[in-house]
């Protein structure tokens, strides 16, 4: 059943070394937030703010400190605006899960978080711009639609989960739908699923067309395939009128 997706405001400087000077600005940029009085920087490891002046001074001033190991326990308490420097997308997860009002993030590299930019569009305090969202052709978003509600993702995609998943995407394959997986991700994220299952769906995406067999599929019947498309017609067409009518 779909759900909402977490609603909070987030920015993001994707740099090899960002510089104090980035780190600084993603400080500033969280500080004019509205949240609880304190920050929360989440650093990998426990020692790892001597990598950034800029972090451990804003500690220093009385922000809580963070390592990843320690957000693993389920008691462990942050403020609503959180700083997270050089993230995978499983710790997003969990600062997610966490109820944030603002997540700046400090990363090395967007493949690893692909999913999150697509589907949460931070704001990109380099370019100034919010990140690209998620574009998949509409048949593919029916897809996905009915994937989201189908799928009882409380669990993950264990077996009978899988095979529902598994089904939507051989339909999708079997009719030469074309998509980028991270978007098939960033998609189920934007609608309910936390970013870990949806880390799942790209997985099974990758196996899926790879040509990995896989038991227990549950096959749709003839015609699914063209009930997405008459509905992404009708999506599109939709979407065309109100950008033709704006008011």
């Amino acid at each position: 059943m779909e759900r909402a997706a977490p609603d909070y405001e987030s920015a993001y400087i994707n740099d090899d070394r960002a510089s104090e000077q980035d780190i600084a600005a993603l400080i500033a940029w969280l500080s004019s937030q509205p949240g609880s009085a304190k920050l929360t920087v989440v650093t990998p490891g426990a020692n790892d703010l001597e990598y950034s002046k800029a972090a451990a001074a804003l500690v220093k001033s009385g922000a809580r400190h963070s390592s990843y190991k320690s957000l693993q326990n389920a008691a462990h308490v942050v403020d609503d605006r959180i700083l997270v420097l050089w993230p995978d997308l499983a710790i997003l997860d969990r600062v997610e899960s966490m109820d944030p009002a603002a997540i700046a993030v400090a990363t090395s590299g967007l493949d690893s978080i692909a999913i999150w930019t697509a589907a949460r569009r931070p704001l990109d305090l380099h370019a100034g711009v919010h990140a690209d969202g998620f574009r998949l052709p509409p048949q593919v978003e029916q897809g996905l639609h009915y994937m989201v509600n189908a799928v009882n993702i409380g669990n993950g995609l264990n077996s009978s989960e899988r095979g529902r998943a598994l089904g939507i995407l051989e339909v999708l394959v079997d009719h030469g739908a074309e998509w980028v997986d991270s978007q098939m991700g960033a998609y189920v994220a934007n609608h309910g699923w936390s970013l870990r299952h949806a880390a799942e769906l790209v997985d099974l995406c990758v196996q899926y067309r790879a040509g990995h067999r896989f038991r227990n599929v549950v096959h749709y019947q003839p015609g699914t395939w063209d009930r997405w498309v008459e509905r992404g017609e009708a999506m599109r067409a939709e979407l065309e009128r109100q950008q033709s009518n704006p008011d």
